[in-house]
């Protein structure tokens, strides 16, 4: 249900095919400059990679891919990145987690635990301004509000802050 919501939210103007395409392409291209940072010892460089990967690998479907890869760089970024890479951090656990929901009992917990980690995305990704970001993480916040059972204001409040960024943001 939930990974239906976020998979290809940058590319949805694309056919199915060239969206895949462009994903493999990129998922290439990003592990090669890991593979490339790695061997030079540039840490910080393959860790920021790592989340631009993790975002390629969701898109793509391969959540267990993308959640091994999040927790193998994420007490890395979570010491030394900076707050908008934290911030991304948090945004993309919360929707691994809401990408690996696999049954409905486990659905609204999985939600209410995605929650808190949008939760702090928002505080990272606002004190970051990292705006484009921000807005994604409203937006998924909307979207887990909307499925809790008496989260309507919370829902609501989202709604709001992810227009108002919408349009501050000219999309």
């Amino acid at each position: 249900l939930f990974v239906c919501l976020f998979v290809g939210r940058s590319l949805l103007n694309q056919s199915c095919s060239h969206q895949l395409r462009m994903c493999l392409t990129l998922q290439t291209q990003v592990l090669q400059a890991m593979s490339h940072a790695h061997r030079h010892h540039f840490d910080g460089v393959e860790a920021s990679c790592a989340l631009l990967l993790v975002d390629i690998q969701l898109q793509l479907g391969l959540v267990q891919h993308a959640q091994r890869t999040l927790d193998r760089f994420m007490p890395q970024v979570l010491a030394h990145g900076s707050v908008h890479e934290q911030g991304k951090v948090h945004q993309l656990a919360g929707l691994c987690i809401l990408a690996g929901v696999s049954d409905q009992d486990d659905e609204l917990a999985c939600v209410q635990d995605a929650v808190g980690w949008f939760d702090q995305a928002t505080k990272l990704l606002a004190q970051a301004e990292a705006l484009r970001d921000l807005r994604d993480t409203r937006y998924a916040l909307v979207r887990c509000h909307t499925a809790l059972e008496g989260h309507e204001q919370l829902a609501a409040t989202h709604a709001r802050e992810f227009r108002r960024l919408d349009t501050l943001l000219g999309q």
